[in-house]
């Protein structure tokens, strides 16, 4: 129901978000079917950075000649270079990328506390609506989560990436031994911020 009536647009958007609200519990209150083997891991930190409007050839890390990811070309990590999108939207592809679906529960944070690691999603995505929620509850379920928009991705709240420092610094100090982060970047890389 699209309509210029400002009572029926609260309407519609009021029911919407109690049914995407609903759905995100859903999800989160799903258990995961992971039985990780005692295998130690190789470090004690992990971070996954995500641009998720980022291409490749625009980074430095990956050839383009302008030296704009200056932390990616000297950090002691990996550089995934054959990765191809797991689908064609940015929903989809996350989905695909961080969990195992159909199966949302079974994704990368319940991986990771299951092996014993303090886990934070930190994100300037939406936490609620369509585009948002599946990819939302796998983020809800890490030890700390933080979404600057409370609603869907176009939430009117203008956020910067850069809003997200402080939350990064307060993880990657805390005295916990094994971390386990993912940061979520809209559209810009953290060097650009």
């Amino acid at each position: 129901m699209n309509t210029g009536y400002p009572e029926l647009k609260f309407i519609k958007d009021f029911y919407y978000a109690q049914e995407e609200t609903k759905k995100l519990f859903s999800l989160i209150s799903e258990k995961d079917e992971f039985q990780p083997s005692n295998v130690t891991t190789l470090f004690n930190t992990y971070v996954v950075v995500i641009g998720e409007s980022a291409r490749r050839d625009f980074m430095h890390a990956y050839g383009f000649p302008i030296n704009n990811t200056p932390f990616m070309n000297s950090a002691n990590g990996i550089l995934f270079t054959h990765y191809i999108s797991a689908g064609a939207t940015t929903q989809h592809s996350l989905i695909n990328s961080l969990s195992i679906p159909p199966k949302i529960a079974n994704n990368i944070i319940s991986l990771a506390k299951k092996r014993g690691f303090m886990t934070y999603w930190l994100s300037n995505q939406g936490a609620v609506g369509f585009n948002d929620t599946p990819v939302a509850a796998i983020g809800k379920k890490a030890d700390y989560s933080v979404f600057l928009k409370k609603g869907n991705f176009s939430d009117s709240r203008a956020s910067n990436d850069a809003e997200l420092l402080p939350e990064i610094a307060k993880a990657i100090n805390s005295s916990q031994q094994k971390k386990s982060y993912r940061y979520s970047f809209n559209g810009q890389s953290p060097q650009s911020m």
